[in-house]
């Protein structure tokens, strides 16, 4: 959601210029319709088909979900793969611009997921197969 700018001069709400109550009016629409946005659940989608002997870590799903601003992020735990070997592939129109790399928990040390631009893959980098998180990575596709 964009908001419209809006313009005041001073004095404007001093003297209730209609202009200016107009545009006041405008841009109090358009935070409160910003606010609701950010009270929409997600859509999560659940990847079912995991890559390189990737699975999903028990009770927890692998997910992600594409929020009201355009930005994708992701829920859930990875097991069992090779680090290194992308576990599955987001849809194209979620593609980033370049590759976006991740700081994440992977078996209570340091790991990276890496999201590579050239074909959507979600590729656990670094890190060990035990698991690997994806809870708190998001980004803003074609960014």
């Amino acid at each position: 959601m964009s908001i419209t700018p809006v313009q005041f001069r001073t004095g404007d709400i001093q003297t209730g210029s209609p202009t200016a109550l107009q545009n006041l009016n405008t841009f109090i629409r358009q935070v409160q319709q910003g606010a609701q946005d950010l009270t929409v659940p997600p859509t999560w989608t659940e990847v079912t088909t995991l890559a390189s002997g990737w699975g999903a870590y028990p009770q927890f799903r692998v997910q992600y979900a594409q929020l009201p601003d355009t930005r994708v992020v992701f829920e859930g735990t990875l097991r069992g793969g090779t680090i290194g070997l992308p576990a599955f592939t987001l849809p194209r129109a979620l593609w980033p611009g370049q590759d976006q790399n991740f700081a994440v928990c992977s078996n209570d040390a340091f790991g990276k997921v890496t999201i590579r631009a050239v074909d959507g893959a979600v590729v656990p980098a670094v890190g060990s197969n035990v698991y690997v998180s994806l809870d708190g990575i998001g980004f803003w596709p074609g960014a």
